[in-house]
C-alpha cells in the first residue's frame, strides 16, 4: 500500500522580496550590512540549483551574524535532513522553535525529522503541536495535517488517521496525494463505496 509523507521544499519556502529604492548613501550602507532576507533567497536559489555547500555556506554565515534568525535554522536543518545528518538538522530546528514557538512549520519539519527515523510517537507529538500554531496560510496547514493522517496511520491509529486527511482535504480539496491516502485508509477498512469516490478524485 502506497503511503505518503509531505515534505517542505525549499522552492515551496522562496519568498517574493521587494526592492525599495534607496539613495546612493543607503546604498553604500546597505552593501556594508548584508540584508538578511536577500541573503536567505541567495541560500535558497543555491540550493534549489544543487549548490549545496554555497547555500549552506550563506546560511551558516547568517546564523553567525544574527543567532536568532529562526528560518535560517529551520532551513540548515531541512539541508542536514537531505544529508541524512538527523543530528545537526534536529539540533537546527529545535533551535528555529525555541526563537519562534508559534510557528506551525517549524514543528512540521520537526515531525518530518522524526517520521524520516521512524520515531511516530515523536514525530505524531510535532505534528499534533504543528496543526495547533500558525500557519502563514492553507496550503502549509494543509500539509501539516496530511503529515498528521500518515503519522497516525503507521500508529495503527485508524480513526485518528481518517479524520487527520479529512481535514487536510477541508483546507485543499484539490490535493490528490491527499484523496488517494483517504481513499487508501476507507479501503483498509472495508469502507468501499468511500474508498472509490476518494481514490476516484486523487487520479
Amino acid at each position: 500500500m502506497n503511503t505518503r509523507l509531505t515534505h517542505f521544499s525549499c522552492l515551496s519556502l522562496l519568498s517574493i522580496l521587494l526592492l525599495l529604492r534607496c539613495s546612493p548613501d543607503a546604498n553604500a550602507a546597505a552593501a556594508e550590512v548584508p540584508d538578511d532576507a536577500a541573503t536567505v533567497q541567495s541560500a535558497l536559489a543555491d540550493l534549489e540549483a544543487g549548490r549545496m555547500f554555497e547555500g549552506m555556506g550563506k546560511l551558516r554565515e547568517l546564523v553567525r551574524r544574527n543567532p536568532r534568525h529562526g528560518d535560517a535554522h529551520l532551513y540548515l536543518g531541512m539541508v542536514y535532513s537531505r544529508m541524512r545528518q538527523y543530528d545537526f538538522a534536529l539540533r537546527y530546528v529545535k533551535r528555529a522553535i525555541e526563537l519562534d514557538p508559534d510557528k506551525g512549520a517549524y514543528y512540521n519539519q520537526l515531525g518530518v525529522l522524526w517520521t524520516e527515523q521512524r520515531r511516530f510517537k515523536e514525530a505524531l507529538e510535532a505534528f499534533l503541536k504543528a496543526v495547533k500554531s500558525k500557519f502563514r496560510g492553507d496550503e502549509e496547514l494543509q500539509k501539516a495535517w496530511q503529515n498528521l493522517g500518515y503519522c497516525h496511520r503507521e500508529l495503527l491509529q485508524w480513526d485518528e488517521a481518517i479524520r487527520a486527511y479529512q481535514r487536510a482535504i477541508e483546507l485543499q480539496p484539490r490535493v490528490a496525494s491527499a484523496h488517494l491516502s483517504l481513499g487508501e485508509m476507507y479501503l483498509d477498512r472495508n469502507r468501499l463505496d468511500e474508498a472509490i469516490q476518494e481514490l476516484a478524485l486523487g487520479r
